[in-house]
C-alpha cells in the first residue's frame, strides 16, 4: 500500500515501474525477435553489477533484475546478403554493420 507515501513519491514510483514494465516489454520483444538466431549468453561483470544495482526489495514487493548480452550468429537469408554484399567492391566493414546481428 502506498498511503504512507506523499504524492510525490507516489509518482515517482508509479513512473518507476511503468519504466521496469517497458523494459520488460523491450526484452521480451528482442528474446521473439532473435528466438531463431543462434544465441549464445555472454558473461558480463559489468552486466551483473548493473542487475544488482538496479534490483531491490521494498515492503511492498521485490524487484529483481538481470540485464544480460548475447552473441547471436547470422543465418539464412541475412547470412547470405552479407556474404554477397561483402563481395561488391567499393563496401567497407563499417557499411554492413547494420546487417550484423547484435
Amino acid at each position: 500500500e502506498l498511503s504512507h507515501l506523499n504524492w510525490i513519491d507516489q509518482i515517482l514510483f508509479v513512473i518507476f515501474y511503468w519504466r521496469i514494465f517497458a523494459i520488460a516489454l523491450l526484452t521480451i520483444f528482442c528474446i521473439n525477435f532473435f528466438v531463431s538466431q543462434k544465441m549464445k549468453l555472454l558473461d558480463n561483470s559489468k552486466l551483473d553489477a548493473v542487475s544488482s544495482t538496479l534490483s531491490f526489495e521494498t515492503p511492498a514487493c521485490d524487484i529483481t533484475t538481470r540485464v544480460e548480452s548475447y552473441s547471436c550468429k547470422m543465418a539464412g537469408d541475412p547470412k547470405k546478403l552479407y556474404k554477397q554484399l561483402r563481395n561488391e567492391p567499393g563496401t567497407s566493414p563499417h557499411d554492413l554493420e547494420i546487417l550484423g546481428p547484435s
